[in-house]
């Protein structure tokens, strides 16, 4: 099968004026070979596809390299960069990706590699690695529909009396029960006013009928994330809850029904954002509209305004308006999309219409 990642790194090489190109992002490598650990390196050249990693990981990446044969495995040996030295030669111009290198790692790079040149890599490298493959968005399709089921649970399991960090606990475990291999970031649980904290940490605050109930959480399939959040409300809900509800989730569904490959970032952004200001809560909702999802829970693009970059076919964004009322609360819904042509493609399915816990 085509890698169309490590293809599109050899159209840069040939563009020059790179000889070599670095990779030390644990991430990105996953991206480009497939193969994770937790001290890997990436040395891409015209004529050789390097993947270097200590004697942990010696027996996987030989392994690795049998059945992948476009990658060859370099040990690293020492605490020093004397591996990337002898793969580099001299009088070479290596791109490094300078977001993740920091001054002293770049320091002792150069001591061990005598005549090399090391040189950023251009801040448009990264987008090799912002589209998704159907496998991996597959494998984000699952871990959205365990946390679609683990919610279904924990409303369930939202009554008075409960804590922030008790439901939390429960909302994880039922993630792990079906089949997340660990949240892909610190499970968010908050009632009543503290919903109004945008990433609030749970605490021992106990659930009141009435409450606000903001849920934030992921899980991890293949190592790679979904990201979802849910408001609901323990009993029945107030007129003004609902009025508040309801202009988020127009504000959502706006930007939701709008993604679609070719569109810019920050278009979708405004959209959200003039149908909360249009009801007069734009002071209230301060952050961006959503991000991109994958091996990090957090990417790029950013579905902000600052953001004038173009959704590409495969990107996994999420959507996620709010409206913040110190004094009243909070609400966040929040869904996975997966820009295609023409559309998105929603793969979180938890519903979005205003939940009231424990009527009957």
């Amino acid at each position: 099968m085509r890698n169309s990642r490590l293809a599109a790194i050899h159209d840069l090489l040939a563009q020059g004026p790179f000889t070599h190109i670095v990779l030390s992002d644990l991430c990105d490598i996953e991206y480009l070979t497939g193969f994770r650990s937790s001290n890997v390196w990436c040395i891409v050249s015209k004529s050789a596809n390097t993947l270097c990693s200590d004697f942990r990981y010696r027996e996987a990446a030989l392994a690795f390299c049998k059945r992948r044969r476009e990658w060859k495995f370099l040990e690293i040996k020492g605490n020093d960069f004397s591996f990337l030295g002898g793969a580099l030669g001299r009088n070479c111009v290596a791109g490094i990706q300078s977001n993740v290198i920091t001054i002293d790692t770049l320091g002792r790079m150069k001591r061990s590699c005598p005549g090399v040149r090391f040189v950023k890599l251009p801040e448009t490298f990264g987008r090799v690695f912002i589209p998704k493959t159907e496998r991996e968005i597959e494998s984000m399709r699952n871990a959205a529909a365990i946390g679609d089921r683990a919610f279904a649970d924990t409303v369930g399991h939202a009554r008075p009396g409960i804590t922030e960090r008790e439901l939390a606990s429960f909302c994880e475990d039922r993630c792990r029960k079906y089949g997340s291999e660990r949240p892909s970031f610190d499970t968010i649980v908050l009632f009543g006013r503290r919903a109004a904290l945008p990433h609030g940490v749970p605490a021992n605050v106990r659930l009141a009928s009435g409450d606000w109930v903001l849920c934030d959480f992921g899980c991890t399939v293949d190592g790679l994330a979904s990201d979802m959040t849910r408001t609901f409300v323990i009993g029945k809900a107030s007129a003004k809850q609902k009025q508040l509800y309801d202009v988020v989730l127009r504000a959502q569904e706006t930007a939701r029904c709008a993604v679609a490959a070719g569109k810019r970032a920050c278009d979708i952004d405004k959209l959200a954002r003039d149908a909360i200001e249009a009801a007069g809560y734009g002071p209230l909702f301060g952050h961006a509209t959503g991000h991109g999802v994958g091996l990090r829970v957090h990417e790029n693009p950013r579905i902000a305004g600052s953001d004038k970059s173009i959704l590409q076919e495969g990107t996994v964004i999420t959507i996620e308006p709010g409206i913040y009322h110190p004094r009243f609360g909070g609400v966040r819904i929040e869904d996975m999309v997966v820009v295609r042509e023409g559309g998105g493609e929603t793969i979180t399915g938890a519903p979005r219409e205003l939940m009231q816990a424990g009527l009957k």
